[in-house]
């Protein structure tokens, strides 16, 4: 349109078009920072097995101290990019937004009565009794979404603030699970506010008056989610993996708790829930001390898969799965895809997917052979670097007792094996 001299100063425009070209960098001036990181990897490779060479170990420390570098100049310009496509974003929302807002103004100004210099004699009661009742009906709605939005900025603050803290009612001033928020911001444990609220109409704090509609329920039972590394081997009985495991149950040990704060540490934009974040902050983590690592994220819920897959694209990780075209080569050649994400109950067997050193399973598995057949994807001949497996659960639901379940099935597995091979020796 520019071009034919139409618009809005087209002169200005052909130039700033001229100009944006003459900066636009060509596809083939420079590397990517990932394609960088992938040669970078190859060569740390490569040097690696030179092993007893002088010069290949002095080149290889050089090359690991570029990597980290590279790596650190990595996630700063991610977060850089990220805060531009959140900004061109709410740009975007902004600008439809202005658009809704003239639409549904034309509406309006479209179904406005004609002013009328002197009212009728005849008033239509059914038509003002009619508007009377839809607006109470609207009013009592208006205070039900308040409550449900002061509930929803309460969990937002709620996950923000990393430490947590005790919950007191302003009433008993004693600690409570079972409480009442008000749409003022407030909360008290459900039998004060109950009590409070038979002989007063208004909040205990700022003496707000209340409704019934300004009550919502909340319920403080935090979840505790426990990730759990695999050991190399079998251990005694004393280095159990969780707390509530059994004695016996040494497949997997905690993980070390200063890897645990730091991944804690790690900011996010948004949030999908505990399990989710914390994943995310373990692959950002891993991109941070492992720079050009990959990783496989195994569930047996694909609901759970498409969830994370969400996350993932929002918090800027690449990421492939099995049923796309290509799936499988892009995870092994592209160095921009980080994590492969894998049904636990179809995609489990067949693979060789040595190019990854970390598996993560979402969920403890009652069958203990999609569990170790999922393992096997990585860590099989082939694999020239050490393999990690690291399990989520909840903790106080049922994954613990599937937990439980699984590592006795694989220990008695292993016992029934070790007893075999005794007996043939």
């Amino acid at each position: 349109m520019a071009k034919l001299g139409n618009g809005h100063a087209p002169e200005l425009i052909l130039e700033l078009l001229a100009e944006r070209n003459r900066l636009k960098q060509k596809p083939d001036d420079v590397l990517s920072l990932r394609g960088l990181m992938h040669e970078i990897r190859g060569i740390e490779t490569a040097l690696d097995w030179q092993d007893g060479n002088a010069r290949a170990g002095a080149e290889l420390q050089i090359i690991r101290g570029q990597a980290k570098q590279l790596g650190l100049i990595a996630e700063r310009e991610t977060k850089v990019l990220k805060s531009l496509e959140e900004m061109i974003e709410l740009f975007s929302v902004t600008m439809n937004k202005r658009l809704d807002f003239y639409r549904q103004l034309q509406v309006i100004s479209d179904t406005v009565a004609p002013y009328k210099e002197d009212w009728d004699d005849t008033l239509d009661v059914g038509a003002l009794e009619a508007a009377t009742r839809r607006q109470e009906t609207q009013t009592k709605a208006l205070a039900a979404l308040r409550t449900k939005n002061r509930f929803l900025l309460h969990l937002r603050e709620e996950s923000t603030n990393s430490q947590e803290t005790q919950r007191i009612c302003v009433i008993c001033q004693g600690s409570f699970e079972q409480g009442v928020l008000t749409v003022c911001g407030h909360q008290y444990c459900k039998e004060c506010i109950n009590h409070w609220w038979s002989s007063h109409r208004t909040c205990p704090v700022c003496k707000r008056h209340l409704v019934l509609a300004d009550f919502h329920q909340i319920t403080y039972k935090p979840q505790e989610l426990l990730a759990q590394e695999e050991q190399s081997e079998p251990s005694s009985p004393s280095q159990g993996s969780s707390k509530s495991a059994t004695p016996g149950s040494t497949l997997y040990a905690d993980i070390n708790t200063d890897t645990l704060a730091q991944i804690k540490s790690i900011d996010l934009n948004g949030s999908f829930g505990t399990k989710i974040d914390t994943l995310a902050r373990h692959i950002f983590w891993i991109r941070r001390h492992d720079p050009g690592a990959k990783a496989i994220v195994f569930s047996q819920f694909r609901e759970f898969l498409d969830v994370l897959g969400t996350a993932f694209k929002q918090f800027g990780v690449g990421y492939s799965r099995m049923g796309k075209p290509g799936a499988v080569d892009r995870f092994r050649n592209d160095a921009g895809i980080e994590c492969f994400l894998l049904d636990a109950k179809t995609d489990s067997s067949g693979l060789n997917l040595v190019n990854a050193q970390y598996v993560f399973l979402a969920e403890p598995l009652i069958n203990t052979a999609i569990e170790l057949q999922a393992i096997a994807r990585v860590h099989r001949i082939g694999q020239q670097r050490p393999t990690t497996v690291y399990m989520y659960l909840i903790g106080d639901t049922v994954e613990e007792a599937i937990y439980e379940i699984s590592v006795a099935r694989r220990l008695a597995h292993m016992q029934k094996a070790t007893n075999n091979i005794k007996k043939e020796s």
